[in-house]
């Protein structure tokens, strides 16, 4: 989660205290009562309810997220993983503040933070950590979760928009490069205030530059993982689609992945108060992108073999295979063969470098719309989709058996990987 230190809060506050004022001081003018509910960024639920203006409950679930396993004496990192799991926050009371509300929770083996604002009486956005000490002194770290929510029953309206430019993007290691936030208001607005937030493991953000929607009052404050960006104009408005910031990153020189571009803390600001405002982040892949990916799979999960084709939709050369393992597991696959008219065979070589990764040399081509065979054999617990068939943008894979280490056999078992390499340019 985008931490920004106290020091640099205050300087804000007195900052944008001139215009800030007159509209902080109507904050609680606004009845939110009634029940809200919403999604986050993992596709996940929230759910939380306010009566007499405090957040009385507040329930929030993810799909998909990943996690980092953190050794509590050395503080080095153990493992890492995917998290479906919901958490709930019960009855804490949080009042809702100048429009605005945070909770910690008081539990030392546990941390819930929670900051959220409301754009208006309809429409209300946050950000979520949880950090949670396991009972074998292992820390688990989940990831910055930003979360939307809307009153049941409300109506909705026109909002302003906030997005980034281009949405998606692939660049090489160690690029530096930028981004655009463009902002298209449905009303005048005077003020903005975000936070974009990056995979600091992938990207580093160096500055950021006004777009030019506002010049003399523009700023912004770096953070480990992102970046805060705020302007302000005490003389005018601004009512027409306009560049808000341009940010200049930097690619790390050695991971190779994709990070997110999220926004969260949004506050967009008016004549008359607070703007509702819709927002849309980017991604940006470092390295090539996959060129064959199942996606993320789950538990039940078992060692074992697992036979099936593969069809590609694309012209692809594969450079290596990566299996996703279940969380504080050493799942991998221990061999592999694709065949067709040529056999392709590769082997695992232990718990060693990247040892989630079987490379392939020499790298082999696998041409689109043609079916493939597979024969992976797992060790640990790798994830799985159950199903007997996936079809996504990269292609279809189909479980024709899964043989697990007891001998029980499977139809809708497939290992969840991805193939890295490249695409053949026709």
């Amino acid at each position: 989660m985008l931490k920004i230190k106290e020091i640099i809060a205050v300087a804000f506050v007195i900052l944008m205290a001139a215009v800030t004022v007159c509209i902080c001081s109507s904050g609680n003018a606004q009845n939110y009562d009634g029940t809200w509910v919403g999604n986050t960024s993992y596709n996940g639920d929230v759910e939380f309810h306010v009566s007499g203006n405090n957040i009385t409950t507040f329930s929030i679930s993810v799909e998909g997220a990943p996690v980092d396993r953190y050794d509590k004496s050395t503080g080095m990192k153990v493992g890492s993983g995917i998290s479906n799991t919901k958490f709930a926050c019960n009855v804490f009371n949080t009042s809702i503040v100048n429009s605005d509300f945070n909770y910690t929770s008081a539990s030392p083996n546990e941390e819930n933070i929670i900051s959220g604002g409301f754009s208006s009486i309809n429409e209300a956005g946050g950000t979520w950590k949880h950090e949670h000490e396991d009972l074998w002194g292992v820390i688990l770290c989940y990831p910055h979760i930003t979360w939307s929510a809307t009153r049941v029953g409300a109506s909705t309206s026109a909002t302003t928009i906030i997005k980034i430019l281009p949405s998606q993007k692939t660049v090489n290691l160690g690029e530096s490069f930028t981004v655009d936030i463009i902002v298209t208001p449905n009303q005048p607005i005077t003020e903005i205030k975000l936070d974009l937030c990056v995979d600091p493991s992938l990207l580093t953000v160096n500055s950021v530059t006004s777009g030019g929607m506002f010049t003399d009052n523009f700023g912004y404050n770096k953070a480990d993982d992102g970046v805060t960006i705020f302007g302000f104009d005490t003389e005018g408005t601004i009512s027409t689609l306009s560049i808000f910031a341009t940010v200049h990153l930097t690619a790390d020189s050695r991971n190779t992945g994709t990070s997110a571009l999220h926004f969260s803390n949004v506050k967009v600001k008016g004549p008359e108060g607070e703007v509702r405002s819709d927002v849309h982040g980017g991604s940006v892949t470092v390295g090539q992108p996959p060129v064959f990916d199942t996606g993320y799979g789950s538990y039940p999960s078992i060692a074992g073999t697992h036979t099936g084709t593969i069809k590609p939709t694309q012209d692809i050369i594969v450079h290596e295979l990566y299996t996703y393992s279940c969380p504080c597991t050493g799942g991998h696959s221990e061999s592999v063969r694709i065949w067709d008219d040529i056999e392709i065979v590769a082997d695992w070589h232990g718990y060693n470098g990247d040892w989630h990764s079987i490379q392939f040399s020499p790298h082999f081509p696998l041409l689109a719309d043609h079916t493939y065979h597979y024969r992976i054999r797992t060790g640990s617990y790798p994830q799985i989709i159950h199903e007997p068939s996936l079809t996504n943008e990269y292609g279809t894979i189909t479980c024709e058996a899964f043989v697990d280490v007891n001998g029980r056999s499977y139809d809708d078992w497939i290992p969840a990987f991805r193939l890295d390499g490249e695409f053949i340019d026709v």
